[in-house]
């Protein structure tokens, strides 16, 4: 197993935890900020060249920020963009020569949201013209939507090599996926419903345990049923 994060404390924290609870389980952590080309360049390469990885079975792309104030990354693209989708994009491409050595069988899992339906892809506009036009959730959204249709692209070009492709909505998981929101976005989900006037989860009943979100990526991962079958649930 292959664990990767921007913190090396959090990466250590991560590795004790799961061996703790399965002993057996060998664990390699890198160091891979997706916000930035050259760091995901450097960490595939590293695992290119590692002689114990010949092989990926499963890459699931999970990392990323929601509904943060507009920021460009040093590659100059808009934050959420680079870091939700753009690095995923690069670094499932430079992996690709070990997934498809794992395949038939080899799947790429793809993180999404059901906040991808706050926008579309904006191809003409994808920075929102210098942050003139951003909106947290529009940016969200867009690179939600980014990663559907990202995999919607793997499905088509590599399914017939043995390469499944998959995408998901995870459900509503209190993670610190929200740390990085403003003012604006925390408002808003107010507005929405989902946050209290204290900032927590309001109706508890709607959200997942991290357990719980944890195990759409798992049955997206390793369920045999999605090769065979189409599965959509509409929340």
């Amino acid at each position: 197993m292959i664990i990767t994060g921007r913190n090396t404390s959090t990466l250590d924290e991560a590795t004790q935890i799961i061996q703790s609870n399965s002993p057996n389980v060998v664990v390699k952590s890198l160091q891979l900020d997706l916000s930035s080309l050259s760091a995901v360049r450097k960490a595939a390469n590293e695992l290119l060249n590692d002689p114990e990885v010949s092989r990926i079975d499963v890459l699931i792309n999970n990392a990323g920020q929601m509904a943060v104030p507009y920021t460009k990354t040093v590659d100059g693209f808009e934050s959420q963009l680079a870091s939700n989708h753009l690095g995923h994009f690069l670094l499932t491409n430079l992996l690709m020569p070990r997934i498809l050595a794992a395949a038939p069988g080899s799947r790429v899992v793809n993180v999404s949201s059901r906040g991808h339906r706050r926008s579309e892809f904006r191809f003409e506009d994808p920075n929102f013209s210098d942050g003139a036009t951003y909106e947290p959730f529009l940016g969200y959204g867009q690179s939600k939507t980014a990663n559907v249709l990202f995999s919607v692209g793997l499905a088509k070009r590599l399914g017939g090599r043995g390469v499944g492709s998959y995408s998901l909505h995870p459900g509503m998981i209190m993670t610190n996926l929200a740390r990085g929101m403003g003012p604006e976005a925390v408002q808003q989900m107010k507005d929405f419903g989902l946050f209290d006037e204290n900032g927590q989860p309001k109706e508890p009943k709607m959200w997942k345990n991290l357990g719980q979100g944890a195990a759409t990526s798992v049955v997206a991962a390793f369920d045999p049923r999605i090769e065979r079958e189409w599965i959509f649930f509409e929340p």
